[in-house]
């Protein structure tokens, strides 16, 4: 196996490409955390160290606790995101072309396609 360096979106914090995870106790601000980040991917701006996102891209959010558009929605709002370019995971087909809910224990490599198939979308 060949060592590759890292892409980084966030330097030292976000790696292009890659799954990160964000955990924590209940109401501690990880939805808040991950809707701010997600807003400043969207438009370029300022990270919370002071750094710039210079590239403005495209954001893809599931989530199994929050509803899209009554919760969050009005938070990528507040955080200033730009709605154009945040998409929602909501149902993918199974095997019998029905639709089902998004599962991350198997459908997370389904992700790699819609994220680059969008226009102006970017690997974060």
């Amino acid at each position: 196996m060949t060592a590759e360096p890292i892409s980084w979106l966030w330097d030292g914090w976000l790696a292009r490409g890659k799954l990160h995870l964000l955990a924590g106790k209940p109401g501690t601000g990880k939805t808040t955390l991950a809707l701010a980040l997600a807003a400043v991917v969207s438009r370029g701006g300022t990270w919370p160290d002071g750094s710039r996102c210079v590239q403005a891209a495209n954001v893809l959010i599931w989530s199994a606790e929050d509803d899209a558009s009554s919760t969050i929605v009005p938070r990528l709002m507040a955080a200033g995101a730009d709605l154009r370019r945040v998409h929602f995971i909501a149902d993918v087909r199974g095997a019998d072309g029905e639709p089902r809910p998004f599962d991350p224990a198997f459908d997370v490599p389904l992700l790699a396609w819609p994220a680059a198939s969008r226009p102006c979308a970017r690997r974060c």
